[in-house]
């Protein structure tokens, strides 16, 4: 809710005030509205899988770049 949206602003300024400049542009989560309205749920849970996959690919990459470099 905004309330807690304002909560959070007034602790970023207090103990982290470059996130505090950051989120002061952003609006509050509850008004933005979902891709899928009525999968908030699915929408979460695609987010977190897709970040895992993209860490995962990530250290893939990394791994085959270091190997080109036999001495490191």
């Amino acid at each position: 809710n905004h309330n807690m949206f304002s909560k959070a602003l007034a602790h970023f300024k207090k103990v982290d005030p470059v996130l505090y400049e950051v989120a002061v542009r952003i609006e509050p989560l509850d008004d933005r509205e979902p891709i899928d309205k009525t999968q908030y749920f699915e929408n979460l849970c695609e987010s977190i899988v897709s970040q895992q996959l993209s860490i995962k690919v990530a250290d893939v990459i990394w791994a085959r770049v270091v190997a080109l470099f036999p001495r490191k």
